[in-house]
């Protein structure tokens, strides 16, 4: 989890003036992660950490060097200003960026399952081919739920969970995402956001699951609630809709709970519902 960001500006160059580097650093700190700005590269002294930076990407990566020789070899760097730094695996384009993005950028170039939210209760975050094991208990507790499709067998679970996190998580920045209970650990569901065409156009919809053992305890509602402030917030969608069985009364009881409106019949016992985002739900 990133913990550490350092600012490194040109003062040579004239852009190094114009963002509002105090502001930014509150934020950051305001929100868990120290920042501070530096003047020379030898005042990095923190492994684990995101450089944002306007030096040519050559400089940062002959200091990164150097780091490397002296133990300070996991430093990460992000140019700003879009269109100049294209030596950057990431370039922001101002300071304006949240905190949720940084995170994400971190968790990419540290190979680490980014972490969407957390509420009272659940943490949600990407999943990982390690957690499969946990994945087919989850599954496990809803063999009999006819709404569910099953994993598939091992091998090949595996094989389409490696091409998910790289092509679905990696492009869209979403995808399904798995749900823990903060206290014990314990692997409770799946939530996130799926593309569907609806009226010819690629829509994205929320889709979630709660294994049975935790039914019943208000998890559907708790993380789907962060998961729409999520996709309002950090991935700025104007909405989202939900694909329900007409037969499965709790998650048609959830989706309007959630405030969304009938749209569409999609098939003979399938309804669509779209919810309209919002900021701050």
């Amino acid at each position: 989890m990133l913990k550490k960001i350092y600012i490194k500006q040109n003062k040579n160059q004239a852009c190094a003036q114009k963002y509002d580097i105090k502001d930014f650093i509150d934020r950051m700190r305001g929100q868990g992660i120290d920042a501070e700005q530096i003047t020379a590269w030898s005042e990095i002294c923190s492994s684990d950490a995101l450089v944002i930076t306007d030096c040519e990407a050559e400089e940062f990566e002959k200091a990164r060097g150097e780091f490397a020789s002296g133990g300070l070899c996991r430093i990460f760097g992000v140019g700003v200003d879009t269109g100049k730094f294209s030596g950057y695996p990431y370039v922001i384009q101002d300071f304006e960026v949240s905190v949720r993005y940084l995170e994400l950028i971190y968790a990419r170039m540290t190979g680490q399952p980014f972490e969407v939210a957390r509420s009272a209760r659940l943490i949600i975050r990407e999943m990982t081919a390690e957690d499969l094991p946990l994945m087919y208990q989850l599954y496990g507790t809803l063999n009999e739920c006819p709404y569910i499709e099953p994993l598939y067998e091992y091998e090949r679970e595996l094989e389409f969970t490696k091409n998910y996190i790289k092509n679905m998580y990696g492009f869209y920045q979403y995808g399904l995402w798995l749900v823990f209970e903060r206290v014990s650990g314990a692997l409770v569901g799946r939530i996130g956001i799926e593309n569907r065409v609806i009226d010819g156009r690629q829509r994205q919809e929320l889709g979630y699951l709660i294994g049975k053992t935790w039914q019943g305890h208000g998890y559907a509602y708790e993380a789907s609630r962060e998961i729409i402030r999520y996709a309002s917030d950090e991935l700025e969608l104007e909405e989202l809709f939900a694909a329900v069985d007409k037969n499965n009364r709790a998650s048609r009881e959830l989706a309007l709970k959630l405030g969304v409106e009938y749209y569409a019949d999609a098939q003979e016992t399938l309804e669509l519902y779209r919810k309209k985002l919002i900021k701050d739900l």
